[in-house]
């Protein structure tokens, strides 16, 4: 049996490796098969996104399809008359994170088949309980509950006892809250040195208050972080899994974050801070302390338990 993993981006984004990692175990756990990533690393925008439908539709021919969500609908219509299988990898969804107009319509589309389509050759795969009960309130596919995991063992080397008076102010993105900017401020102001960390190089600046920082190596990435006082994860929109504060509270670094999303279950699974505004950020800042991740939390994502967890989950 063939798997194809078909995704596209031009950055191997933390979206790209939660969807390379299910396809592996998928690989994994399928004696025989043969694993085939396929990755478009153009950008699309606007009439663009039909060259990538095109490429989905002629890359979806595999007995098995692992796809990003902006490549199902396509590969869905490729497999509907065939024994082809399909799983979307669907991290999230939500309708103030500014998508354009094109975008929205075929969002539209493909949840009006999900909600339509009950056949288990069409599987949702999500990273977290929130969206794993957000989209089985609205669809009748089957869905897959399948987080992110780590070689913890690789990640909690980094972890340090000494902190340094840095704010890692998680990945410079969009989804951010714009009061973060403010918060960056305050902080610099009483002398914390602020950063996003970007997959992007050309995207490196410096300001007054913050810093956009690009790493060559994950292990840069994850010893800059490991050096900081604490992560902060205040997304802007309800988002999945969040990877990076994942990372942070991995590498021994505490994360002050929103209850939004998925963020909110593993911030509470690993026992973080939560808060409500920036405000409350700011003076969990002041305060200075660092809550121990639970243990639990960190040996139930170890990538050792990936195939247990996938389980009879896959058949």
């Amino acid at each position: 049996m063939e798997i194809r993993y078909l995704t596209h981006g031009k950055y191997e984004t933390g979206g790209y490796r939660h969807g390379l990692f299910f396809a592996q175990q998928l690989h994994y756990k399928f004696d025989g098969s043969k694993l085939k990533v396929l990755r478009n690393k153009q950008t699309f925008r606007r009439l663009n996104h039909l060259k990538l439908q095109y490429w989905g539709f002629m890359n979806s021919g595999a007995e098995l399809q692992v796809v990003s969500v902006r490549l199902a609908l396509i590969s869905i219509f490729r497999n509907l008359f065939t024994k082809g299988r399909v799983f979307i990898i669907m991290h999230n969804y939500d309708k103030t994170d500014g998508k354009g107009r094109l975008l929205r319509f075929y969002y539209h589309l493909l949840f009006i088949f999900l909600k339509m389509n009950s056949s288990d050759r069409f599987r949702v795969v999500t990273d977290s309980p929130f969206f794993m009960d957000q989209f089985g309130k609205v669809i009748k596919l089957p869905i897959v509950l399948f987080p992110n995991f780590f070689d913890t063992q690789k990640l909690v080397v980094f972890r340090k006892e000494q902190k340094e008076r840095k704010i890692h102010l998680g990945q410079w993105s969009e989804k951010n809250s714009p009061d973060i900017f403010d918060l960056a401020e305050q902080l610099s102001a009483i002398s914390f040195k602020c950063y996003f960390s970007t997959l992007n190089k050309n995207a490196q600046n410096t300001t007054k208050t913050y810093q956009i920082s690009y790493f060559d190596t994950y292990d840069s990435y994850l010893d800059e972080m490991s050096n900081c006082a604490y992560s902060l994860a205040l997304p802007s929109v309800n988002e999945g899994w969040n990877r990076v504060a994942h990372e942070s509270i991995l590498v021994g670094t505490t994360v002050i974050g929103f209850d939004k999303g998925g963020l909110g279950y593993l911030l509470k699974e690993a026992s973080m801070p939560i808060v409500k505004n920036v405000e409350e950020a700011y003076q969990k800042v002041l305060e200075g302390n660092h809550p121990k991740p639970d243990i639990a939390f960190i040996e139930k994502y170890d990538i050792s338990n990936a195939p247990t967890f996938l389980g009879n989950r896959i058949d």
